[in-house]
């Protein structure tokens, strides 16, 4: 049984104690000797402990018990007398250590020295200058005056943006018939045309600057011209709004703007066909020479053609026609090439007169003018030309040439009918009717007979119909039926 404690029982052998190798008592002999050696050397050496391994280890004797001697008392002198030098107690100076020597810190070998602590120095409290007190109250003023900048401009930001939204609305509305705008807003506004990303709101934008009107004074046109033809933006911004925005506005203040920037060397010939589409319907007789100079100098046919098409509008409403053909007619006898050539007849025969038929004459004779003649005729400024048209046709077997003259004739009858009269044009187209010879020509001339609900017209249809030519016949019968629908129609609409 394991016993919890206590004593075991007396008649229970004893087990044999265990022992543990290296743990039984070695008895270890000291001599006299060396007990008193090593005494000695204790009493006479520091307190320093001696490394166990400058102990000899030899086999000592038993020590013997050490004997304490008493230190020797002075001797006192008998009782009255003086104490001699002999008998009195000496006194031992003060005992002062000896210096230790300064402590070296030894390297050791994987470690990291410790950086040497600089001196600290106790800093004392400076008085502040007066240079360095006005300095940070200067500071200190520009801070507050640049957050009351900051706050200002924040604010004036936001009463732009309202202003800016108010003008918005304003223009989406499709019952506005005007904006009123001062400069500011009025900038707001051409900034956002270029500074606007999506195309609806860009619209907006265009329709914000059309519909403007000033309230301060502001001479709006010149501003947009002077934005659109300085300022740098997109292409497609300021090809609207030179193109859109300033010749919906149509005031002639800004042709002057735009003339020049059309015709100088370094605009981008896209620009420049923008400008002269903005001045087209506000240009008069001054801008003839301006714009024949344009024609003359640019080697981009856009340019030239936006050009003739500008002056081309101004011959036709100018009451003095003919007396313009002058200018173009010197500038056709100088001409630099034959497109240039080819624009100035066209251009002449929109001015017409007895000159420009003799000059045109001339040009249906030329081969390298012909086609440009037979053009100019079709847009001739009266009948008077026609005669020529005639005769070329009929001596004329080259098909592709005949083709232009009849559409020449065509666009003659649609541009001046009007003004010639019903009696004209039935003259007219009873002469082209007789010189029609092929299926194309016969076709084209019934479909110009559609558009004249008249009985010159009618009956000219009622030949074609009984032709041998079953294409013509069929087409002439179909225009027929079609006249006849369309005469119902009015019919029935003049009754209601």
């Amino acid at each position: 049984a394991v016993s919890l404690g206590g004593r075991e029982p007396a008649d229970q052998p004893k087990r044999p104690r265990l022992i543990i190798p290296g743990s039984e008592t070695v008895p270890v002999h000291v001599t006299t000797a060396q007990t008193a050696a090593v005494t000695e050397k204790l009493r006479t050496t520091s307190t320093v402990p001696v490394p166990m391994d400058q102990v000899d280890a030899a086999p000592a004797e038993p020590s013997e018990p050490v004997k304490t001697v008493t230190a020797p008392q002075p001797l006192m002198p008998p009782e009255g007398f003086k104490p001699s030098v002999h008998t009195s107690a000496q006194e031992l100076p003060p005992y002062e250590p000896e210096p230790q020597p300064a402590y070296v810190p030894q390297s050791v070998p994987g470690s990291r020295p410790m950086p040497a602590r600089p001196p600290v120095t106790l800093k004392t409290k400076t008085q502040i200058s007066n240079a360095h007190k006005t300095t940070i109250a200067a500071l200190l003023g520009l801070a507050v005056v640049l957050l009351g900048w900051f706050l200002l401009d924040r604010s004036a930001k936001n009463r732009l943006m309202r202003v800016y939204n108010e003008k918005i609305t304003l223009a989406a509305d499709p019952t506005a018939t005007e904006l009123p705008v001062d400069a500011e807003a009025l900038g707001l506004l051409l900034n956002a045309a270029i500074g606007t990303g999506m195309n609806e709101a860009r619209q907006t934008v265009y329709q914000a600057l059309y519909l403007a009107k000033a309230t301060d004074g502001t001479d709006i046109d010149a501003r947009i011209a002077d934005f659109a033809t300085k300022r740098a933006m997109s292409a497609d911004v300021r090809e609207v709004l030179i193109r859109d925005v300033l010749r919906r506005r149509n005031n002639p203040s800004v042709m002057p703007a735009l003339m020049n920037y059309a015709s100088q060397t370094g605009t981008d010939p896209r620009f420049a066909v923008a400008a002269l589409q903005a001045v087209r319907f506000m240009a008069q007789d001054g801008q003839i020479p301006q714009l024949l100079a344009i024609l003359q100098k640019t080697s981009d046919d856009e340019v030239r053609r936006a050009a003739e098409d500008t002056m081309a509008e101004i011959i036709g409403k100018s009451a003095s026609g003919t007396q313009l053909a002058g200018q173009f007619i010197e500038a056709y006898r100088t001409a630099a090439s034959d497109s240039i050539r080819h624009s100035l007849l066209r251009m002449i025969g929109r001015c017409g007169g007895d000159k420009a038929l003799e000059l045109v004459k001339t040009a249906l004779a030329e081969p390298r003018d012909r086609v440009a003649a037979i053009a100019s005729i079709g847009s001739w400024r009266d009948g008077s030309a026609l005669p020529l048209i005639y005769k070329f046709i009929g001596d004329s077997d080259d098909m592709q040439l005949r083709a232009r003259a009849f559409d020449a004739v065509s666009r003659f009858c649609n541009e001046r009918g009007e003004s010639l009269g019903r009696d004209a044009l039935g003259s007219i187209w009873r002469q082209m009717a007789a010189l029609a010879k092929t299926t194309e020509e016969q076709v084209k001339v019934i479909g110009a007979l559609m558009q004249h609900d008249e009985e010159w017209s009618i009956r000219l249809l009622e030949q074609y119909r009984d032709s041998e030519n079953h294409s013509v016949a069929d087409r002439a019968d179909r225009a027929l039926r079609v006249m006849e629908e369309h005469r119902k129609l009015r019919g029935q609409s003049n009754q209601e």
